[in-house]
């Protein structure tokens, strides 16, 4: 996560993660920053840990929390 903090900062520095729940981010941004935070979340979390099995990356989208969860 933090790795994903360093790159939201250097690459979407109008984007911040506003929240972290065990294994979810919650990331604040205006729409046109949705795009490459959807590319840059799943990037990083991937190859944040060496496993044997893939690690699976779910992004969801939406003005509220609520609207995220139901994707």
């Amino acid at each position: 996560m933090l790795r994903v903090d360093r790159r939201v900062k250097a690459e979407v520095p109008e984007a911040a993660i506003v929240l972290q729940i065990h294994d979810e981010l919650l990331l604040e941004a205006p729409a046109a920053a949705v795009d490459p935070l959807a590319q840059i979340v799943p990037e990083e979390m991937r190859v944040a840990m060496q496993l044997d099995v893939p690690l699976e990356v779910s992004v969801h989208t939406g003005v509220t929390w609520a609207d995220c969860e139901k994707g």
